[in-house]
């Protein structure tokens, strides 16, 4: 049954992406619409939905610290997973101007779309509140870090230098409204405010235009490219491989010995074997970066976990019994 959940939620994530591809080689979204979906998505949708998921969340004093331990052991999984990136991305000899995007393959999970409900399937309710927590790590890491490693992408591809940027630039770097708004929602819930409940409905409808909007953005990417290469491109295969496989279970192993209950400790590794993140694939189309094969990466993910995730699902639900 949790293979079957699992299945569906993975192949209802073509079905948007399918969309994208199909509705681009009809001419009714051009290849120039994903610059503009790209910019409603990190502007507008993606800072309601963060804005939601953090308000909704009740935070208990005297659950202060916990909360703080899930969110720091989360942080040390993303060093954890840049760790294991950088070496392999440099064994791999990737190009200097797609290794920022190759690193986000590795680092940033899709734990959005995927590890929301997968996780939920799973290990229920309890389950879902572990990985909220353990994503506010992952918004604060892909609105600074992620962005920062596909900007760089873009410098190479224009033979530019960022250390050129100038300090005016890089303060306004600290505006950009998907950081600030992760760091608002984070502001939201450590102190309580309450968030009106109109206000909490339109932050909900707005940001469930989240994922479709972003999986369509990927479809019009993969209409412009060669699938055929994403399948057999070498470097895509073996960096899906760690991230669906190899750093879910380092993760796991060193979980181990953090003393902290079981089941967060699973949806924690879980939360890391998911497809890559669908987030490098807009930054890439919004700063011009290959958004081509973030594209192709996210896809080729999203494909191998339909076998990945339902076995890393069985046992660890295993584990936890």
């Amino acid at each position: 049954m949790t293979a079957g959940v699992v299945f569906v939620r993975v192949a209802s994530v073509f079905s948007i992406v399918f969309i994208g591809f199909i509705a681009n080689k009809a001419g009714w979204l051009p290849s120039e619409s994903s610059k503009y979906l790209s910019k409603i998505v990190i502007n507008i949708a993606a800072p309601c939905a963060v804005i939601h998921s953090m308000s909704s969340q009740k935070f208990d004093e005297g659950t202060g610290l916990f909360v703080a331990v899930i969110i720091a052991v989360s942080f040390g999984a993303f060093l954890l997973s840049w760790l294991c990136a950088l070496p392999i991305v440099s064994l791999l000899r990737a190009p200097k101007e797609d290794r920022g995007v190759y690193w986000s393959f590795v680092i940033f999970p899709n734990n959005g779309f995927m590890g929301f409900p997968v996780v939920t399937a799973v290990f229920g309710t309890q389950g879902l509140f572990y990985v909220i927590l353990s994503n506010m790590s992952a918004i604060i890491m892909q609105y600074t870090l992620c962005i920062t490693l596909i900007k760089r992408d873009a410098a190479a591809r224009s033979h530019g230098d960022l250390r050129k940027e100038s300090m005016a630039s890089r303060l306004k770097s600290l505006f950009d409204v998907p950081l600030d708004t992760a760091l608002l929602g984070l502001f939201i819930f450590l102190l309580k405010i309450p968030v009106h409940e109109g206000l909490m409905d339109m932050f909900s409808y707005v940001g469930a235009m989240m994922v479709p909007l972003s999986m369509i953005i990927i479809g019009i990417q993969l209409s412009q490219s060669n699938l055929r290469e994403a399948l057999i491109n070498p470097r895509l295969i073996v960096i899906s491989v760690l991230r669906l496989a190899i750093v879910p279970f380092l993760i796991f192993i060193l979980l181990e010995f953090v003393d902290m209950d079981a089941l967060v400790r699973c949806v924690i590794a879980l939360s890391f074997a998911m497809p890559c993140a669908v987030l490098p694939v807009v930054f890439a189309q919004e700063y011009g970066a290959n958004a081509k094969l973030a594209a192709e990466g996210a896809f080729l993910s999203t494909l191998l976990s339909m076998a990945s995730l339902p076995v890393a699902c069985i046992l660890l639900s295993i584990y936890v019994l």
